[in-house]
């Protein structure tokens, strides 16, 4: 099965670590058990790049960076582990393809000190650097734009005050160069960034201005618009130029995008299916589809098991619920992230 013709799924499981592969026409699953070695694995991220479909994760015992890199029928192809020297804790941001490579951001032991792993599609490292922003950055996650790697977070100043931060790393110099510094006169934080060509997409959250959203200019390095959330994304993706963000609202879920040019902000409610309970973690887009993934409360088995809920994202009059998905099994009651 062809990853284009699939959304993947990555789901908590006690017997080990379950893929799902869904296709659209028939609704059928597939399912294969990976044995993964190590139980004390955490997932952080399931991407497909150039292909393939690689796993992402860390483990708590010894904080190794682990990588698991399948191919599109769920065939292992290769892993690889890395650990850091000493009793430093390493946390996986996420996986970035890079050209031929893929870059892989981790925080060492706090959010001070950054390391940046770069590896081949095949996973074998070709280069570790590591960054230290002083004790007065606060990093939360790593976007590259115009071939440069982008640092967003946060840095302190007096009286105990957070502003927002966004650096540009210098591989040379393995310097965090600072590019930008604003905020409020409360606490002002940067959470995480998304690329649209040359545009920096910056989710902020603050005491004072609740959840915006940041348009930076990554040329001049400038904020092009600020676009204000009414509630804190629990997801945020890039839709090819558009820039989406999955809000809950009084246990109303809305689907909240960004018009390119004119950062016009359009909330649309999304259908609630009949259940009596029931949890978004995740969304995404697949043709004409809006995909929410969670986990919900059946009453006909009275469990709780994951599910994936099928919207028409592009009929007019809003989004139209089309097929509800349970994925059920042994330990299996989430979704915790897709491809």
């Amino acid at each position: 099965m062809l990853i284009a013709a699939a959304l993947v799924l990555v789901l908590a499981s006690t017997a080990g670590l379950v893929i799902h592969m869904l296709t659209y026409r028939s609704l059928e699953i597939r399912e294969e058990f990976l044995k993964l070695l190590d139980p004390s694995l955490v997932v952080v991220q399931l991407k497909p790049i150039n292909g393939d479909v690689y796993l992402l994760g860390y483990t708590r015992g010894d904080s190794s960076v682990v990588i698991y890199r399948y191919s599109p029928q769920s065939r292992a192809l290769s892993s690889v582990t890395w650990g850091f020297e000493g009793n430093a804790t390493v946390y996986p941001l996420k996986l970035i393809p890079s050209g031929d490579k893929i870059l892989v951001p981790s925080l060492i032991g706090d959010r001070h000190h950054l390391l940046v792993l770069t590896y081949t599609k095949d996973l074998r490292l070709v280069s570790r650097e590591q960054y230290s922003v002083g004790e007065i950055v606060w990093v939360s996650s790593v976007e590259t734009t115009d071939s440069a790697s982008v640092v967003v977070g946060a840095r302190y100043r007096t009286g105990y005050r957070l502003q927002y931060y966004v650096g540009l790393i210098d591989p040379g110099s393995r310097q965090i160069r600072e590019v930008m510094v604003w905020g409020t006169s409360d606490i002002d934080y940067l959470v995480e960034a998304y690329t649209v060509d040359s545009l920096l997409y910056a989710i902020g959250n603050s005491t004072v201005e609740g959840s915006v959203v940041y348009v930076i200019n990554s040329k001049g390095w400038s904020v092009e618009a600020s676009v204000k959330l009414p509630a804190t994304p629990l997801k945020s993706i890039v839709n090819g130029v558009e820039f989406t963000s999955l809000l809950n609202i009084n246990t109303t879920y809305y689907l909240c995008v960004i018009t390119p040019l004119t950062y016009k902000l359009t909330c649309t409610e999304i259908a609630k299916p009949q259940l009596e309970s029931y949890q978004v973690f995740s969304y995404s887009f697949w043709r004409d589809y809006l995909i929410l993934l969670g986990r919900g409360y059946r009453a006909d088995t009275k469990t709780i098991d994951a599910l994936a809920l099928f919207y028409h994202a592009t009929r007019p009059g809003g989004l139209s619920l089309e097929k509800l998905l349970w994925i059920s099994g042994e330990g299996v009651n989430s979704v915790l992230f897709d491809g």
